[in-house]
This record gives C-alpha cells, sequence and structure tokens, in this order.
C-alpha cells in the first residue's frame, strides 16, 4: 500500500465531494434520522461503488498508455469545466429530492441511506476521477481505500455538522476551487503527456 497515493486520492475526492448533492442528502438524511444508520448506509454504498470504480480503472489501462493519458486529462478538464458551470443552487436541490423520502425503521433508514447514497453517487462526478485516478496510479488498493475515506469523510461531516454546516460552509466557493483544481491537474497531465 502506497500512503502517499491514499492521501493523494483522499485529497482529491474529498475535495471534489464536498460540494456534491451527496453532501447535502446526508445532512439532511442525518438531522431526520439516526446519524450512525444514515453513516453506515453510506458507507455500505461509497464501499460498492469505489470498488466498481476501481475495477473499471484497471480494465481501463488495457487502452494504450498514451491514449490513457489523454482520457485521463480530459476527464480532469471536464471535471473542472463541471464543477465551475454547475449550479450550486441545482446541486442543494437534487440533495432535498434524494433525502425527502421519511422512513423511520432501523432498516429502512439503512436501506433509505444506502440508496440514495448509491443513486447519487452512479455515474458521479468523484465516481469517474475514481475510475482514472486508479487507471493512473495501478494502485487498486490504496485508490480504493483513499476514495473511500474521502467520501465517507464528507458524509460524516455533513451527518455530524447538520443543517447548520450548509449556512456555514461556502460549498459554492469550494465548487469553483475544486473545478480550478481538475483544471491544473489537467494542464500537469498534458505536461507530463508531452514532455
Amino acid at each position: 500500500m502506497n500512503f502517499v497515493t491514499v492521501l493523494s486520492v483522499f485529497i482529491i475526492i474529498f475535495v471534489a465531494e464536498i460540494p456534491d448533492k451527496t453532501m447535502v442528502s446526508s445532512i439532511l438524511l442525518g438531522s431526520k434520522y439516526n446519524g450512525f444508520l444514515v453513516w453506515l448506509g453510506s458507507a455500505v454504498a461509497f464501499a460498492l461503488q469505489v470498488t466498481i470504480s476501481v475495477t473499471i480503472g484497471t480494465l481501463v489501462t488495457l487502452i494504450p498508455h498514451k491514449t490513457l493519458e489523454i482520457i485521463i486529462a480530459v476527464v480532469f478538464l471536464a471535471g473542472g469545466i463541471y464543477l465551475l458551470v454547475t449550479k450550486e443552487k441545482e446541486q442543494v436541490e437534487e440533495g432535498y429530492k434524494l433525502a425527502e423520502t421519511p422512513k423511520k425503521h432501523m432498516r429502512k433508514v439503512l436501506v433509505m441511506s444506502f440508496a440514495v447514497t448509491f443513486l447519487g453517487e452512479f455515474g458521479d462526478l468523484t465516481q469517474i476521477v475514481t475510475i482514472n485516478l486508479e487507471a493512473k496510479y495501478h494502485e487498486m488498493l490504496s485508490v480504493a481505500l483513499g476514495a473511500f475515506l474521502g467520501l465517507t469523510s464528507v458524509v460524516s461531516i455533513g451527518i455530524i455538522g447538520g443543517k447548520s454546516l450548509l449556512k456555514i460552509l461556502p460549498t459554492d466557493k469550494i465548487r469553483k476551487l475544486a473545478g480550478i483544481v481538475f483544471i491544473l491537474f489537467f494542464f500537469y497531465a498534458i505536461y507530463s503527456i508531452f514532455s
């Protein structure tokens, strides 16, 4: 296991996930239901999503190296543009919609948290980035651990912080900063390809 890779992936995924709809839905679910159950359902969903992502990322490495590097660069550029142009209001509204279904029973809360997280993250930016990071680093366990820790950390903050976190945390600014960071990764990837 490479702890530098774990830390790098953690930071990238954490920053990309903070302004995401999953953060909003975890805040809402955590304020309505047992926080541990919400976290557990979300954590299981993230574990499954990360497993799918690193598996796809490993398969992607069958693509010729130069082509793969270009694909990774383009995904970082697309992710950066997405974060810069997507309206914060849309993400918040989507998070509210995901968390609307009221259910109190323990198993139902677990299943609901799992479903909200799994469906909300399927095909999401952080899943695509995790695929690309696995394709780039070729370190399945390190990438999986870093991505899982990044995702579950954001949900933990959302559950602990509750709705007051949305008032304090300037997620629109974090979204813009994450977009800029992703675009910088794009330029770095292009530099690496042609140097």
